[in-house]
């Protein structure tokens, strides 16, 4: 929104009374009033902090859910998950038992048959896939009271993450990479210090400052991809230069990371 919300809106506002069916996305969303005004306007989609900004809360209740979905993130941060205890814990919530069937069977293509329990989706999909699919389940779980924007942007910079972690710089955290990307918002979605909630997971201590300070290479890659967020290209190709990556393939896996994003909120 280069020139300026107020502007944009009434651009917006002008374009949609003329009848068109264009679907316009509002950047820089920097508060919880430029998010309502925009979206008053008619924008559709939305970019900014403000979707990855947690609502501290001090003394604050802590949900049973949060609770199940804490102990659930820590199960599949395991380098061997145990999955008899995470069908236990998804068994409690008869909500978060049918959101992760949903995910699995509306995004398992090759699965010709309807999955029905946890241990046939455990049998027919690998570990590796499951530890996604129920790490979706939990982060859709867990913001369903906040803007649908904020879930997308989890699962945006996981998939980017995810993308990127082919290369040499990302190779100790392969099969956490997802995970990464998606826990760099969790405290924006349980509205709780990025810092309390490293400390509860089994996390290396570089991915834990990578979370907390943004510092590494999986910080840079963090800061990269918040940059995009923010229409901020020239930060993008800072961090793409200091991590000597190709500025056009960067573009082509952000772009593809935030189709993906919204593709499976379409499909679910």
């Amino acid at each position: 929104m280069a020139m300026g919300l107020d502007k944009a809106c009434e651009f917006v506002r002008g374009r949609l009374a003329q009848g068109s069916r264009r679907r316009f996305l509002a950047e820089r969303v920097e508060t919880e009033d430029e998010f309502h005004q925009a979206r008053h306007a008619g924008f559709t989609f939305f970019q900014g902090y403000f979707f990855s900004k947690p609502e501290i809360i001090k003394q604050r209740y802590v949900s049973p859910e949060h609770v199940i979905a804490m102990q659930l993130f820590r199960e599949v941060c395991q380098p061997e998950v145990d999955y008899v205890r995470v069908e236990r814990l998804v068994a409690q919530d008869i909500a978060l038992s049918y959101k992760l069937l949903r995910f699995v069977n509306t995004m398992s293509d090759r699965i010709s048959v309807s999955i029905s329990s946890f241990r046939q989706a455990l049998v027919y999909l690998g570990q590796d896939k499951l530890r996604i699919f129920v790490s979706l389940a939990v982060a859709s779980y867990i913001s369903s009271k906040k803007p649908k924007e904020l879930y997308n942007l989890s699962l945006q910079r996981a998939q980017f993450c995810q993308l990127m972690a082919t290369h040499t710089h990302f190779k100790a955290h392969r099969e956490q990479a997802f995970l990464i990307g998606m826990f760099s918002v969790l405290d924006a979605l349980l509205d709780t210090s990025i810092e309390q909630l490293v400390e509860q997971l089994p996390l290396a201590d570089d991915v834990k400052l990578a979370l907390r300070e943004r510092e590494g290479p999986l910080g840079t890659l963090l800061d990269l991809e918040e940059c995009f967020e923010k229409a901020d290209w020239q930060g993008v190709e800072q961090h793409c230069l200091e991590l000597g990556f190709d500025l056009e393939d960067v573009r082509q896996e952000l772009i593809e990371a935030q189709r993906w994003s919204q593709d499976i909120n379409r499909l679910i």
